[in-house]
């Protein structure tokens, strides 16, 4: 993503429903002054949703079905060079846990991610918040660096 552009992304429909998941990529920042999302995804009806975004100030915020929340509230990704982040979660107990080149940072449970599904049959995204399945993106946190690698597991 060379450039921060709405106009450019891979997408994948996903027909699966997810309760839990862990989402992996390297990733390197070009802009380090803005907020910038790494996935979204959302169904036709929108009421599901799924989103990760690299905050400006290097921590994690995870939307799940409009909830965010942002882990961890202390340690921070690094947002110079090429690193390596996994973020774990699982709806069983809504614990996440932020991995930064491969140690852990930090792990909280949210009350408010417990018992959470994230229906399938809809499309996700690589680099574009989108509002609308497939578009109404959002241009302030599209994707400015390089992503590669990112990898979704249910």
């Amino acid at each position: 993503f060379p450039d921060a552009s709405i106009s450019e992304f891979p997408t994948v429909t996903m027909a699966t429903s997810l309760t839990e998941f862990t989402i992996c990529s390297w990733y390197s920042i070009a802009d380090k002054w803005s907020d910038r999302t790494i996935v979204s995804y959302i169904t036709g009806d929108n009421s599901s949703e799924l989103e990760v975004t690299i905050r400006k100030d290097g921590r994690v915020a995870l939307t799940i079905n409009w909830k965010t929340v942002v882990v961890p509230p202390i340690q921070t990704l690094p947002l110079s060079g090429w690193h390596h982040f996994c973020l774990v979660w699982g709806a069983s107990d809504g614990k996440l846990e932020l991995f930064s080149d491969r140690a852990s940072i930090g792990s909280q449970t949210f009350a408010s991610l417990e018992s959470v599904t994230i229906h399938g049959g809809g499309r996700l995204v690589i680099g574009q918040a989108q509002r609308c399945m497939g578009g109404c993106f959002n241009g302030a946190l599209t994707y400015h660096g390089n992503l590669t690698q990112v990898n979704l597991w249910n």
